[in-house]
C-alpha cells in the first residue's frame, strides 16, 4: 500500500487528528462498497493514538454505523451529507439551511423519466441523492434546467459524485464542515 497508512506505520508526532473519506479511501476502490481490510486494520491500530473521524457524502446514519463497526469510539467526529451534518461528542450540528430538498427531489422525479431515489434518500435532510440510468453530465444538465423552471438554480447546487446525483444548498461543502469541526476541537488552521 504505497503512500497509505498501514498497520505498524507511524505518523509524525505533530499529527493528532485524522479525518478519512469513505468511498475510495476506506473502500477497496470507488467501484465497490467493500471495505479495504488493511485500511480498517490501520484505523483500529491508530485509534488509540489519534482522534480519527469520517468525512463523507453518505447519510449520517450510514456514517454512524460504519464508525461503530470499524471501531471508532463514540463521540468521534463524523461529517456526513457532504458537509451538511457534523456529529461530534454525541452532538449533531446542522450546518446547512433546510431547504426541503426532498420535496424538490420528488418534483424532479415526476418531471424526469427514470430519476429515482437512492437507498439513502429517506435518511437524508440536506444533501439529497437521486439516481438515473443516464450519463451523469447529461443528467446534471437536465436537472439544472428543471430547477431553473422552479426558480431554484441560485440556491441549489447540483453535482454528480460518480455514485449519485446530489442536490445541496449552495455554500455547503466538506471543507466548510472541517473548518467548523476544527473550531469545536480548538485546532488552529494554518
Amino acid at each position: 500500500m504505497k503512500g497509505k497508512i498501514t498497520p505498524n506505520s507511524s505518523l509524525p508526532s505533530m499529527i493528532r487528528h485524522i479525518l478519512l473519506d469513505i468511498d475510495g479511501t476506506l473502500t477497496k476502490d470507488r467501484n465497490t462498497e467493500a471495505l479495504e481490510p488493511e485500511a480498517i486494520a490501520a484505523i483500529q491500530e491508530a485509534v488509540s493514538k489519534y482522534v480519527i473521524g469520517l468525512v463523507t457524502g453518505n447519510a449520517l446514519i450510514v456514517t454512524q454505523a460504519l464508525a461503530r463497526y470499524i471501531g471508532l469510539p463514540r463521540g468521534s467526529p463524523l461529517i456526513a451529507e457532504n458537509g451538511c451534518i457534523l456529529e461530534y461528542k454525541g452532538e449533531v450540528h446542522e450546518l446547512c439551511k433546510d431547504m426541503n430538498l426532498r420535496e424538490v427531489a420528488l418534483k424532479l422525479m415526476h418531471a424526469i423519466p427514470g430519476l429515482r431515489p437512492t437507498y439513502q434518500f429517506n435518511y437524508r435532510k440536506f444533501d439529497i441523492t437521486l439516481w438515473a440510468p443516464s450519463d451523469p453530465h447529461e443528467l446534471v444538465n437536465v436537472v439544472i434546467k428543471e430547477l431553473s423552471k422552479m426558480g431554484l438554480t441560485n440556491s441549489i447546487r447540483v453535482s454528480h459524485s460518480g455514485y449519485a446525483l446530489h442536490l445541496q444548498p449552495v455554500g455547503s461543502s466538506k471543507s466548510v464542515a472541517v473548518k467548523y469541526l476544527c473550531k469545536l476541537m480548538n485546532v488552529k488552521l494554518q
